[in-house]
């Protein structure tokens, strides 16, 4: 009897350890069989439109003054200064498919509107991954424009001009600096540089013209100075 139960239970072991190996067989297939089917399956462009990102930005800078304004924040000529003065201190240089006008002009798009990546890949034709490492890209290349024209307020210097300093917009960043004696991490610092009639104001830096100067309010780390 003993030895009629044991090969019963064995033979049992058997027939789980088969059903177990066919239904493992018959996912495998299954697996198979999708991976097979989506390859098959013939990929749609998104980005196709024929009017593309140069397109854009050519027509801007072709037509009306007030369009390249409004959708960038600054006029022709500071537009094209700033992509000139990117290229020729190399902070910034055309890739294979993107021009140095095209990729600030995508930065500066998301800069004055806050637009998100599709929202700009859709406006431009680009795939989302090309707006953000293009977005990158300007934003890295402005930030080493920050030690090449913008120095420290020093004793003696004008103080900030009316438009400034009557504007509640922006006075505040200067009066916060200007009452406290000791800079430290994640504090505004005021500074000047010379810049004929530019109008930037993002999150991250704010600019106003004057008639002699541009004062600057940059939010920036301390720390990363150091880096």
């Amino acid at each position: 009897m003993n030895h009629n139960n044991q090969g019963d239970s064995s033979d049992s072991l058997s027939e789980l350890e088969d059903e177990e190996l066919e239904l493992e067989a018959l996912e495998l297939a299954s697996v198979l069989r999708r991976v097979e089917y989506y390859q098959q399956i013939e990929k749609m462009p998104c980005y196709t439109g024929r009017f593309t990102g140069y397109d854009f930005v050519q027509e801007l800078l072709n037509g009306h003054p007030d369009r390249i304004y409004n959708m960038f924040r600054m006029d022709k000529h500071v537009f094209l200064n700033l992509c000139q003065t990117l290229e020729q201190s190399e902070l910034l240089k055309c890739d294979r498919h993107v021009t140095v006008t095209e990729a600030v002009a995508m930065c500066l798009y998301i800069l004055s509107h806050g637009a998100v990546m599709r929202v700009v890949a859709e406006r431009f034709q680009r795939a989302k991954d090309t707006v953000y490492r293009q977005f990158k890209r300007v934003l890295k290349g402005l930030c080493g424009l920050a030690p090449r024209i913008i120095r420290e307020q020093t004793r003696g210097q004008q103080p900030p001009p009316p438009e400034i300093r009557d504007n509640p917009k922006f006075y505040p960043y200067f009066k916060s600096v200007n009452n406290l004696r000791v800079l430290g991490r994640n504090q505004l610092r005021h500074a000047t540089f010379h810049l004929d009639r530019l109008l930037l104001w993002s999150p991250y830096l704010a600019v106003v013209q004057s008639e002699e100067s541009v004062k600057v309010a940059h939010h920036f780390d301390a720390g990363s100075s150091q880096e």
